[in-house]
């Protein structure tokens, strides 16, 4: 008997226009949308085994008490533990930074939109879960 569980589910992580974007070393704003940015999240379960697996539309999460609030804002919502979810970054240089810390109150209102939206998402992952084929 298989006892291998799958689930997915994406959230919407757009900005709003005029927020700053990551990279390039230089201050561009975000003026439109082309596509929009994604919070994925992949729930796998083994037995009384479970994992999540989260990826976002972003260049990457260097701060380290912003992953940690990430990683444990999801662990409080889904009942994951945090050594189970791995977080990941798909290296876009056409998203916002995702920063608690930063100076600019947009960004950190935009991080938090993007912890509860990446939480949401990883509980809606476990509400998905079925059997593997």
């Amino acid at each position: 008997m298989n006892n291998l569980q799958v689930g997915y589910a994406k959230a919407d992580i757009t900005p709003v226009s005029g927020i700053g974007l990551a990279g390039y070393y230089m201050d561009r704003p975000c003026d439109g949308v082309l596509d929009n940015l994604e919070a994925i999240a992949v729930a796998i379960k083994a037995g009384d085994t479970m994992v999540l697996m989260l990826t976002l539309d972003n260049l990457g999460i260097h701060d380290v008490q912003t992953n940690a609030v990430m990683r444990r804002t999801v662990a409080e919502r889904t009942g994951v533990k945090e050594s189970c979810i791995t977080i990941s970054c798909t290296h876009t240089h056409t998203a916002p930074f995702v920063n608690l810390n930063a100076d600019d109150e947009k960004i950190v209102q935009y991080t938090k939109t993007v912890i509860g939206k990446t939480a949401d998402g990883a509980a809606y992952a476990i509400e998905d879960l079925q059997n593997a084929k």
